[in-house]
């Protein structure tokens, strides 16, 4: 169940920087307030240009260790080597891991599930079109928190009837990281609201173990 009120995402092209600079933002407020999400949009992995529409070949295979092994810990899991930014990614993955688990604050990965298994995170966040809650859940486990993005009626309550834990709609204003997306502004965030509402309150989920949630995103922008 979510119970975190804030939703802190990292940039698409993230550093060791600004994980230090979440773990200045974290150690500000109380444990349990913030979850986090760690993208790597630029840092992406590679796919076979004879199958361009396939994903990578360990994603869902169970090859990926899910932790790094004490008695090699120079070692990285086998799919996440393919390229220098996977490691560049699993590596602040991992600095990123450490420092919300010391502030005791779950961590999900954007999209990934072979990297979130490798960091040993708490979950993923699916893209609208990308992989099913369902698959997530099956190669993560019941008790993996499983976030879906939506962007409109029908989206957000499929995303709420398919199971997931957490929704998020975007952008609610303009901003940097949705160039070229047209904003649905405050009203449009409470369309949607009403319809995740009736949608979470229709039965379709045990209210009880899996009450989902919704987090609107988008509008922050980076001072002058």
């Amino acid at each position: 169940m979510i119970r975190e009120t804030l939703y802190l995402i990292t940039d698409d092209a993230p550093s060791l920087a600004q994980v230090a600079a979440i773990r200045d933002v974290l150690a500000s407020v109380p444990p349990g307030e913030v979850l986090v999400q760690l993208r790597g949009r630029r840092l992406t992995p590679r796919r076979d240009p004879a199958q361009p529409g396939r994903e990578p070949a360990c994603l869902g295979h169970g090859r990926l260790t899910t932790r790094r092994d004490p008695a090699q810990p120079g070692r990285e899991p086998a799919c996440l080597g393919h390229s220098r930014s996977d490691r560049a990614l699993y590596e602040i993955g991992l600095g990123l891991r450490a420092i919300t688990h010391a502030a005791g604050t779950r961590l999900l990965v954007n999209d990934r599930v072979d990297l979130a298994l490798a960091i040993g995170a708490d979950g993923v966040h699916l893209p609208e079109a990308g992989l099913s809650i369902t698959e997530a859940r099956r190669q993560l486990g019941e008790h993996a928190i499983v976030g879906a993005s939506a962007h409109d009626r029908d989206g957000v309550t499929a995303k709420v009837q398919q199971g997931a834990d957490l929704i998020t709609v975007s952008p609610v204003f303009a901003t940097e990281s949705k160039p070229g997306q047209t904003p649905i502004g405050l009203a449009g965030l409470r369309a949607l609201a009403d319809v995740f509402a009736r949608a979470a309150n229709s039965g379709a989920q045990d209210q009880s173990t899996r009450a989902p949630v919704l987090f609107a995103l988008g509008g922050i922008v980076r001072p002058e």
